[in-house]
């Protein structure tokens, strides 16, 4: 983690990397939403720390969507 960090943005961050505490106490608690946590975590944890974070939360993957046009099925007349 960042050694200069705020004290609030540690506390929020312990917090949420106790899986015992749910985000939506944390987000009660500083108010900020969901997904203002997980950006939060997203940019003081390294990725690989993120990466287990969020799998331990059950906290959905977001994969890039491929850059490929999705084909086309044609459809032959006989």
């Amino acid at each position: 983690m960042n050694e200069n960090i705020d004290p609030r943005t540690e506390e929020i961050v312990d917090l949420a990397m106790q899986d015992t505490v749910p985000l939506k106490a944390i987000s009660d608690q500083f108010g900020l939403t969901g997904d203002e946590i997980v950006a939060l975590m997203r940019k003081q944890l390294s990725p690989n720390s993120y990466r287990r974070w969020k799998e331990r939360r059950g906290l959905p993957a977001f994969r890039k969507q491929s850059r490929e046009k999705p084909k086309k099925h044609r459809v032959h007349a006989t």
